[in-house]
């Protein structure tokens, strides 16, 4: 059974990354990914829940916007398993490049 301080830590990473998905104009799975690649769940969403709790959601999904912004790049797994560090990736949606 899950434990209301669980739940309530839970609660608090799934509103900071469905508000900061809408916020950063990114789907919520995308917003995970993100998040996860860069450790901000495990490392800044669920240490401090004390201190976040109590500020407002919009608050909390700008400063995890911004604080993923400020890292810039998202550290990929490769195929092979070796890592790579991506900085401000070009996104197109079909094969030609703007």
């Amino acid at each position: 059974m899950i434990t209301a301080e669980a739940y309530n830590n839970i609660h608090l990473v799934i509103m900071a990354i469905e508000r900061g998905a809408q916020l950063m104009k990114v789907s919520p799975k995308e917003m995970y990914m993100r998040l996860k690649a860069q450790g901000l769940i495990h490392n800044f969403l669920l240490p401090y829940y004390e201190e976040l709790h109590s500020q407002s959601v919009d608050w909390l999904a700008a400063t995890t916007a911004e604080t993923l912004k400020k890292l810039g790049s998202i550290k990929m797994r490769l195929f092979h398993g070796s890592y790579t560090e991506v900085k401000s990736p070009e996104v197109c949606k079909d094969r030609r490049m703007a």
